[in-house]
């Protein structure tokens, strides 16, 4: 159990962010998260430091995201055939967030995934070069059964 006021504690005595982060057994990111940004010792000056390449988002103050979709309205879309990526994006959180939510037994394997998400099943390539023989362009065919003309291109 990770207790803040001990680390500030600690960590103000003299003690590394290293040694606390093994002993408590979580990363030294996380340990840095519990230190107020004033009290924080940055690296010693004899190295440098490589930039960030995209700027630092704000941290939150310790307080855990919330998610805005009920556990029971994330497992009824992914039942509905939407896939954790599609749910985390429209909740604001990574898919692996979205799947940690869900029982064990109701996540997909990836070839169940592939075979759901894989549009207009029933479109095979004798249907598609049929269409193409009564003169429709791949892109008029694209538009009749859903898909791309590129993916009716690659199927015929």
């Amino acid at each position: 159990m990770l207790v803040d006021e001990e680390v500030r504690r600690r960590y103000a005595a003299g003690e590394s962010a290293y040694v606390l982060a093994r002993e408590f057994g979580v990363s030294t990111h996380t340990i840095q998260a519990r230190i107020p940004d004033a009290d924080w010792r940055a690296r010693p000056t004899g190295k440098t430091s490589v930039p960030s390449p995209r700027p630092a988002k704000p941290r939150l103050g310790g307080s855990r995201m919330v998610l805005v979709l009920s556990d029971e309205e994330v497992l009824a879309r992914y039942r509905a055939g939407q896939s954790a990526t599609a749910i985390g994006r429209a909740a604001g959180v990574d898919c692996r967030t979205i799947l940690r939510r869900m029982p064990e037994a109701e996540r997909r394997g990836h070839l169940q995934a592939q075979r759901l998400n894989r549009p207009a099943p029933d479109v095979d390539a004798d249907t598609i070069r049929a269409l193409h023989a009564r003169g429709l362009s791949w892109e008029a065919i694209g538009a009749e059964t859903g898909l791309s003309a590129k993916t009716v291109r690659a199927r015929a």
